[in-house]
């Protein structure tokens, strides 16, 4: 009756009642991470927290940069879970003032000592049991401390401990942990230094002293970006052939002689566009892909052992390609964002659409229940594509499929999980001519028998040489696939194994204190100006709540330096963290006592 009466209050359903795209088993897998009555499926809260949550953070933290210091938001981002990468920014500035007995504006100084429980425990005159106050205080010096590279490699080791959102209701931390590992951080980085490079390098072009007289209209800046990517790939004398050149020597004397028409101009400037066509994918984009190899091509030539004849290995290419991913990989990637964000796949469907999956779902599963009770085990492979077949070849279950394929074919599920970026983009697609030449030089090259295929099919080392990076163009491109599968693979395995840390536990307020002890720190690194302002005013409306909100309110405005403010906010922010242990301690013995009277 107790869990017939349990209702989940992000997706309402009770009992028996299985979450959006969620199993029997997801229906009874309760939590209640806070001190409310707010009790949700453990499924669809890491939903609602990677969901609602996340974006939020992300827009805040872009909004400030303060120097590069990202304080607070981006280490309790899942995206970049990983804020070990962060732990070592700022020096130690211990807490002080804390002896302080009367809240008055001039009684938080710019100086700070340390986290003294003994010094600490005089504010509350033995109200507070001292265990409670070195517990706090001793969570929160080791979080503000800066961490040394072996505390580091052991932290590495350690199950993460993520610090996500917020109750809705009664504004208590929710707390979860996941595994750790080096796979997603190393990604992440990787993944903001795309972003940082292809900023900075658009910036120089446009806006350089020499770039922006040289570069200053676009054509010329896309003429010159193509002009680099083609002289990457092709040698000077194949180059000549591809742009119909062939009486000048080099590419210097058709300048000189004027031999560079609108055409070889019109050849370079979309050469960009062309490759970022197969990064963007909408109408606009599509057609350079299927028509820039053809404008090398003049009417009745003949390809015979033309140089131009590989562009049009592109369009077999792509389709593979294309054909690979929508019939291998998308299956995948959708059964990965069903386990792990299955809202996201109830957004791409209308509410017929959703009633008519949910009960094909329930029938596979109940396929699969009497498979593996006659012990029919299946491979890695067919287990990974489970949501699309059944198994066997009963009508239901074929249509089942064919239905399932067809909605693939309607929407890319790989940036589900890991979404690359706009810059990102960008950035891979400068690297991406240097990245395929590249691996024909270190790796291709180093094969006999794909030396052999090379002078076969080229009438000149040069040309041999052209076709190999673009062999390692393709090469880059599947293992580029490779490596995003990859990852999002192990960004799947870190969100099955989030769990939701039990609330008050001693787990739960050992990181939470020494967590906003490392907030406290990094803020001593704000200066005095409007954005760190702005950093700690978020800070206060994130961390304080009821009464310590109220004292913020009455007290900081008359506070004239905003040192002496970031003081009386940790001032408020460790006096809530004492309280409320000590509260909870109280409340918990409380009953303890009225159970064994009883």
């Amino acid at each position: 009756m107790v869990e017939e009466e349990t209702k989940c209050w992000i997706c309402l359903c009770s009992g028996d009642e299985c979450p959006p795209m969620g199993s029997l088993n997801d229906a009874h897998d309760w939590v209640h991470p806070c001190r409310c009555s707010l009790v949700a499926h453990r499924k669809c809260l890491l939903e609602w927290v990677s969901r609602n949550h996340l974006d939020y953070k992300n827009e805040v933290l872009n909004n400030f940069s303060n120097e590069g210091l990202n304080i607070w938001f981006e280490s309790i981002n899942i995206s970049d879970a990983y804020s070990w990468l962060h732990l070592a920014a700022g020096n130690l500035q211990p807490l002080s003032w804390f002896g302080v007995r009367n809240l008055r504006s001039d009684a938080f100084p710019n100086e700070l000592r340390s986290f003294d429980p003994i010094e600490i425990s005089q504010v509350f005159l033995g109200e507070i049991d001292e265990s409670v106050v070195r517990n706090v205080a001793e969570a929160m010096a080791a979080g503000a401390r800066e961490v040394s590279f072996a505390e580091d490699l052991s932290l590495r080791k350690s199950r993460k401990l993520v610090i996500n959102t917020v109750c809705p209701q009664c504004n208590a931390p929710i707390l979860l942990k996941t595994s750790r590992g080096i796979i997603v951080p190393t990604s992440v980085l990787i993944s903001k230094t795309l972003n940082w490079f292809s900023k900075t390098i658009t910036q120089t072009t446009i806006l350089g002293t020499v770039g922006g007289s040289l570069l200053f209209s676009f054509g010329g800046l896309l003429t010159s970006w193509g002009l680099r990517i083609l002289t990457t790939l092709a040698p000077e004398s194949t180059l000549l052939k591809l742009l119909d050149l062939q009486t000048a020597s080099s590419l210097y004397q058709a300048f000189q002689k004027n031999q560079i028409g609108i055409r070889q101009i019109m050849l370079l400037g979309l050469a960009p566009i062309y490759l970022l066509s197969f990064r963007f994918e909408n109408r606009f984009m599509s057609w350079p892909k299927r028509l820039y190899p053809l404008l090398f091509l003049k009417p009745g030539e003949a390809l015979g052992m033309n140089v131009k004849r590989f562009l049009l290995l592109q369009y077999p290419a792509s389709v593979l390609n294309d054909s690979f991913k929508a019939l291998v990989y998308n299956p995948i990637y959708f059964s990965w964002v069903h386990r792990v964000k299955p809202y996201f796949v109830c957004d791409r469907m209308s509410l017929q659409q959703l009633k008519l999956y949910e009960a094909e779902q329930q029938y596979l599963e109940t396929q699969r229940d009497l498979e593996e009770r006659n012990h029919n085990s299946q491979g890695i492979l067919a287990k990974m594509l489970n949501p699309f077949r059944s198994g066997t070849e009963e009508p239901i279950a074929q249509g089942i499929s064919a239905r399932r394929l067809t909605m693939l074919t309607r929407f890319d599920y790989s940036q589900a999980l890991i979404e690359t970026t706009f810059w990102e983009k960008i950035g891979s697609t400068i690297l991406w001519p240097a990245a395929g030449k590249l691996i024909h030089d270190a790796v291709l090259s180093k094969s006999a028998w794909f030396k052999s295929f090379l002078s076969q099919c080229t009438s000149t080392p040069n040309d041999g040489l052209y076709l190999g990076n673009l062999i390692g163009c393709c090469a880059v491109v599947l293992l580029k696939d490779l490596v995003h599968f990859f990852i999002t693979w192990r960004r799947v395995r870190q969100l099955e194994s989030m769990e939701v840390m039990e609330y008050m536990s001693t787990e739960w307020e050992y990181i939470l204190n020494r967590k906003i002890g490392q907030i406290l720190n990094h803020l001593t690194a704000l200066g005095e100006d409007e954005e760190s302002q702005s950093i700690l005013n978020e800070h206060v409306n994130s961390m304080l709540a009821g009464p310590y909100r109220d004292q913020w309110v009455d007290i900081s405005a008359n506070i004239p330096t905003l040192a002496g403010k970031v003081n009386f906010f940790r001032y408020l922010a460790m006096k809530m963290g004492i309280e409320r242990s000590a509260a909870f301690r109280k409340t918990k013995t409380g009953i303890m006592s009225h159970l064994g009277h009883r």
